[in-house]
């Protein structure tokens, strides 16, 4: 394997103990970045985050113009066995 590699089964294991409590208090959008903390591993999480709660917590229905947002990479899978 090359040095680019990322191992998410340890990161996950590091972040055990921080996804006890998967919603915090605070706003819409805070949840919405904790749950997607929670749930995603990024290589820019300050960044990214904040940017994908506010697609998310946009009132489509309200608005003339939305944005639109592209995401791509490498889904890893893994079961449970």
């Amino acid at each position: 394997m090359s040095d680019d590699y990322i191992d998410y089964r340890l990161i996950r294991s590091q972040m055990s103990s921080e996804l006890e409590e998967i919603i915090t208090e605070g706003n819409l959008g805070e949840q919405l970045e904790s749950v997607l903390r929670a749930v995603c591993v990024l290589p820019y999480p300050d960044i990214q985050f904040p940017i994908i709660a506010s697609f998310i917590a946009s009132p489509v229905t309200l608005m003339s113009t939305a944005g639109i947002l592209f995401l791509w990479g490498l889904a890893v899978l893994e079961s449970h066995r």
